[in-house]
C-alpha cells in the first residue's frame, strides 16, 4: 500500500509477479482505510489498521505469504520485536510466440522474498485501582504483544 508509487513496466518484480499483481500491490491506499489517532505529544497521526494489510496480502497473494515474530523482548514499559513477512513465488515458464512463428521461452525459478522490520507497543497498565486490579497492573500483555506484531507486519509491508 502506498501513497503514489508509479509502477514501471521494467520493474524487476514484473516478470516474476506479472504487471497486474504489481499494480495491485502498489496501488494507492484507499482513503477510507486511513485513520487518525492521537500521537505521543501534540498532534495526530495518520495510520492504516493492520487488518487492511492482511486483507491486501490475502487478496493479492492468497496462501503464498506468511508472517512471524522472529524475536521479541520487553524493556522500559514497551514490547519490541522483529517481524518477518515471507512471500513464496512459485516458478513458472513464460512462452512468447511471435508473428513469424518463432517462440521465446523464459524460465523463472521459484523464489522466496523475506522482509524484516521492528515493531513496538507500549505495555498498557491500569490508571487507577479497580475492584479486581491495582493501579499499575498490566491490562492484557497478550494484546500488547499482538500490537507489537501488527506494527512489525505493517512496517514490513
Amino acid at each position: 500500500m502506498s501513497e503514489d508509487l508509479e509502477v514501471r513496466k521494467d520493474s524487476p518484480a514484473v516478470p516474476y509477479l506479472g504487471m497486474d499483481l504489481v499494480e495491485k500491490l502498489t496501488e494507492k491506499t484507499p482513503k477510507e482505510w486511513i485513520e487518525e489517532r492521537p500521537g505521543r505529544g501534540p498532534g495526530k497521526f495518520k495510520y492504516v489498521a493492520g487488518n487492511h494489510f492482511v486483507q491486501k496480502l490475502n487478496e493479492c497473494l492468497g496462501i503464498l505469504w506468511s508472517f512471524r515474530v522472529r524475536d521479541a523482548f520487553e524493556k522500559d514499559g514497551q514490547i519490541v520485536g522483529v517481524g518477518q513477512v515471507s512471500v513464496k513465488i512459485p516458478g513458472r515458464t513464460l512462452i512468447r510466440e511471435y508473428p513469424d512463428g518463432t517462440k521465446d521461452t523464459t524460465i523463472f525459478e521459484g523464489l522466496e522474498i523475506v522482509k524484516e522490520q521492528f515493531g513496538s507497543s507500549d505495555i498498557k497498565r491500569y490508571a487507577s485501582d479497580t475492584k479486581d486490579h491495582k493501579k499499575g497492573d498490566m491490562i492484557d500483555l497478550g494484546d500488547d504483544y499482538k500490537g507489537m506484531a501488527t506494527d512489525a507486519m505493517k512496517a514490513c509491508g
